[in-house]
Formats: C-alpha cells, sequence, structure tokens
C-alpha cells in the first residue's frame, strides 16, 4: 500500500517504536470509590526514560468508561 521509504511509512514505523518504549504505570478502576462515570478505569502511562529517572512530569492518564 506505501511504499517502505515514504515519509509516511516512516512517520508509522517512528510511532510504533515509540509506543514500546511507553509503560503502564498504574491502572486504577472506579471501583475503588472514586466514582468517576459509571464504571471505568484509568490508566497512567510513562515513558520508559522519564521513569528511569524518576521523572514524573509527563505522565499522562487515560479514562476508560462505560
Amino acid at each position: 500500500m506505501f511504499s517502505e521509504t515514504s515519509e509516511f511509512a516512516k512517520k508509522v514505523k517512528d510511532f510504533k517504536e515509540e509506543r514500546l518504549l511507553e509503560h503502564l504505570l498504574m491502572q486504577r478502576d472506579s471501583e475503588t470509590g472514586t466514582g468517576w462515570g459509571d464504571e471505568g478505569r484509568l490508566y497512567f502511562w510513562i515513558r520508559e526514560q522519564d521513569f528511569a529517572e524518576l521523572n514524573f512530569e509527563h505522565v499522562w492518564v487515560i479514562l476508560q468508561y462505560t
């Protein structure tokens, strides 16, 4: 579909490689009494380099709920 040398293919490859350097730091369920939405989870993610340096300034959160 896209040639291996296309700019788009390079961006996709870079994106995939970056995702390999990200790790789930913590998962929190709404059942713990926090009460967001009806039912859901918070996923806290961190880059490998930041975790190694104990740098939590760039942690990001994904909220998943029903």
